[in-house]
């Protein structure tokens, strides 16, 4: 019988892995084809750049009603869709002729990559026997290391030797290798799977409203004023937005978000974790190639190159947990990863311009590490205190925090080391001509990774856990499921 589950559980853990894999393939290799789509396309990087940011904020704002759908129509019928949507965009954007026409496509991209991105872990926690969930999630966190991984050398190559168009092209078979999957092992795995819901469309209407408005505006807050009118309005907007999504949750008798998730410790603690962990590595994994091109003098090829060291390390670390520990005891993995990470942020700081090239390298495998450790038994942690029914809800806040929190960090990180390097934003901003402007540089980055150290230890929020179970009310503790361990 174990056997039979482990085969049963498979297909899902394929699925799932491959569809959070796509999703991160894409926006990294995405990243490193930019330059070639702004010449080819005689535009500036203020205009290139929304060929990212549609495909983010479309995706922040629909991983909430993602979630509901995964319980209107199954996870069947809305990952073929969410796949179907994502293959769609791909082709279009590398149809593509003006930049206009590929904001427009990355925006239908990023409806398929929200339901890609929330559904994964939803599959998992319905789908997959409990006592295999630790190691199952451990394997899914792997996929988007992996995709970040391959995605700068395999869009390089890519748009080097056939052109950018290509990497929307790859998308396709890998689209049409998850459909194949989810029909040929979709009614044995319980993919057909519905309850009855609605759709609260006000109340999602109004959360993407705030969701829109609020990263807008802390993404242009600097190229347009942070006192613009276009900002402030943003920014009241949102804020406007969200207190009215709130009123009508807590007053809805079918809520799109059920508030009433976060009064379980597990789940708020566990999501305020993942939220400090990546608000830390998603502005890292923006900020790092600068300081190794900029201050270490490195090209892009051998700054690629080490930026791998991370996320390999991460796809070891949590392949080990998978596959060789059985211990569920989270809070003291949640506590190794977040030291993993705040000595690595150490590390950097103290580092100077010839420090080592070994110790550079080790600082950034412990960042890989510290996820490796944290991430698989924190969405564990989040997730297991959610029953089967809702299970894409939770799967939706979990996949909303992380998406916010790595938007989050590349704004913080990027606005307070530009004040602090205050070079101006000319052809070889980043080159220090002066003694003065490499201490400038030094310190902005300095500043930025003692910050990161700081926050960091938001990420220790969970090990509070067993305190915090002990003031939960009996009549909630009643409707969670088993203890997965905390001690």
């Amino acid at each position: 019988m174990d056997d039979q589950e482990k085969v049963q559980s498979r297909p899902v853990l394929i699925v799932a892995w491959l569809a959070m894999f796509l999703v991160s393939f894409d926006v990294a290799s995405l990243t490193i084809a930019m330059p070639s789509i702004a010449d080819d396309m005689s535009v500036g990087t203020s205009i290139a750049s929304w060929g990212l940011l549609s495909y983010m904020l479309v995706m922040s704002g629909l991983l909430l009603p993602a979630g509901s759908l995964l319980h209107i129509y199954g996870t069947r019928s809305v990952l073929l869709t969410g796949l179907c949507l994502f293959a769609l965009g791909s082709g279009a954007c590398a149809l593509s002729e003006t930049m206009l026409e590929l904001i427009a496509y990355r925006a239908i991209q990023g409806v398929g990559g929200a339901i890609l991105y929330v559904t994964g872990p939803a599959m998992i926690r319905r789908m997959v026997p409990e006592r295999l969930q630790s190691g199952a999630f451990a394997l899914f966190t792997t996929a988007a290391s992996a995709g970040m991984s391959l995605g700068p050398p395999i869009g390089g190559l890519l748009t080097y030797n056939l052109g950018w168009p290509w990497i929307f092209l790859v998308n396709l078979p890998l689209c049409a290798v998850g459909a194949i999957v989810i029909l040929f092992s979709a009614k044995s795995g319980g993919m057909t799977e519905t309850e009855d819901s609605n759709i609260d469309l006000v109340g999602l209407l109004l959360f993407v409203v705030a969701v829109t408005c609020i990263v807008f505006g802390l993404n242009q807050g600097r190229e347009l004023g942070w006192h613009s009118t276009v900002i402030l309005g943003c920014f009241v907007t949102g804020l406007l937005a969200l207190a009215g999504f709130i009123f009508r949750e807590l007053r809805s008798n079918d809520p799109a978000l059920d508030l009433r998730l976060f009064k379980r410790p597990a789940f708020s603690l566990g999501n305020i974790g993942v939220f400090g962990l990546t608000f830390v590595t998603g502005g890292l994994l923006f900020l790092m190639p600068f300081y190794l091109e900029w201050y270490r003098g490195f090209d892009t090829g051998m700054s690629g190159y080490m930026m791998l060291v991370q996320p390999v390390s991460m796809i070891l670390v949590s392949a080990g947990i998978a596959f060789a520990v059985t211990t569920d005891r989270i809070t003291g993995f949640l506590a190794a990863g977040t030291g993993t990470l705040v000595l690595a942020m150490v590390i950097l700081a103290f580092a100077a311009h010839s420090t080592w090239l070994l110790i550079i390298a080790g600082a950034l495998g412990l960042i890989g590490v510290s996820r490796g450790l944290y991430l698989p038994k924190a969405q564990h942690l989040v997730m297991s205190r959610t029953t089967r029914t809702e299970s894409g809800v939770g799967s939706a806040v979990n996949s909303i925090v992380r998406v916010l929190a790595q938007m989050f960090g590349i704004v913080v990180f990027e606005t307070v080391f530009s004040q602090r390097y205050l070079k101006p934003a000319m052809n070889g901003y980043g080159d220090p001509t002066t003694t003065q402007d490499f201490l400038q540089l030094s310190t902005a980055f300095q500043t930025v990774f003692w910050l990161a150290a700081a926050t960091a230890l938001i990420a220790l929020v969970p090990c509070l856990l067993p305190l915090a179970d002990k003031f939960i009310s009996p009549k909630i503790r009643e409707n969670l499921p088993d203890d997965p361990g905390t001690a």
